[in-house]
């Protein structure tokens, strides 16, 4: 990559947290700016990391305020990159999944991954806080977490001038857990789902994200879930990250 002629012509931003203790205010996570013609760095401080995009409206803003100019590249460490003037949209698609009671103390694991024009830029693998019921249950608890990431990083695409038009698909392999999803009454097999989940329903209804059916086979977030066997893995790198499989 070559060097950066002018100021603000290449910045980078990180975000980084949560740190073990707060700050007085209560911060626990820190967004950094670095120009990386001139190395001068714009470091704030926040509570939450859902704070980021706006934070980095506000810096953009006061920035093109204090100087009259504009950052022409800016990369993030979720590795989204946003060029002033570009016209191309980006698209974000999310996938979905848990694999139920496999952890020794029989709670599941939550797994979602998302991909930005193909490139994966966000995904997690952690074990669920609480026991699930059934598999549906396990399932719509990962689909909670895959949605609060993609609101997020909705937020996130906005503030880089790359707004999502239309909602984010999150694909789900349990075609209970999106009846679940879709369906706003509620019905005695899951009324013991915590309330905190449901709020699933709402972003379906301001029309923030879609849940869509995928098989099982075509399902990526399967490898945040558990080990793959030999060809399903070669299927997910070839997939997720082909440049690498081809090594």
């Amino acid at each position: 990559m070559e060097e950066p002629q002018f100021a603000l012509d290449r910045v980078h931003s990180d975000l980084l947290g949560p740190v073990a203790t707060a700050s007085i205010g209560g911060a626990k996570y820190i967004s950094a700016f670095v120009d990386s013609k001139t190395r001068h760095t714009w470091v704030y401080f926040l509570k939450t990391k859902d704070q980021n995009p706006q934070t980095i409206d506000e810096w953009a803003t006061r920035l093109a305020n204090n100087t009259g100019d504009t950052v022409k590249v800016l990369f993030t460490n979720n590795g989204i990159t946003y060029k002033k003037g570009k016209e191309d949209k980006v698209s974000l698609v999310g996938y979905a999944d848990a694999d139920w009671g496999g952890a020794e103390d029989r709670k599941s694991t939550t797994g979602y991954l998302f991909l930005l024009n193909g490139s994966p830029i966000s995904w997690t693998s952690k074990k669920q806080q609480t026991v699930a019921l059934s598999s549906t249950e396990a399932e719509y608890i990962a689909l909670a977490h895959a949605t609060k990431e993609a609101i997020w990083l909705r937020k996130l695409l906005k503030d880089l001038g790359q707004e999502q038009i239309g909602p984010t698909t999150i694909y789900e392999d349990n075609q209970s857990t999106i009846a679940i999803a879709n369906n706003t009454i509620n019905h005695q097999r899951t009324k013991h789902i915590d309330v905190q989940f449901h709020f699933i329903r709402d972003k379906i209804k301001s029309n923030e994200i879609a849940v869509k059916h995928t098989s099982t086979n075509e399902q990526l977030a399967d490898a945040m879930t558990k080990p793959l066997g030999r060809n399903l893995f070669s299927k997910f790198l070839s997939t997720v990250l082909p440049s690498f499989s081809q090594q």
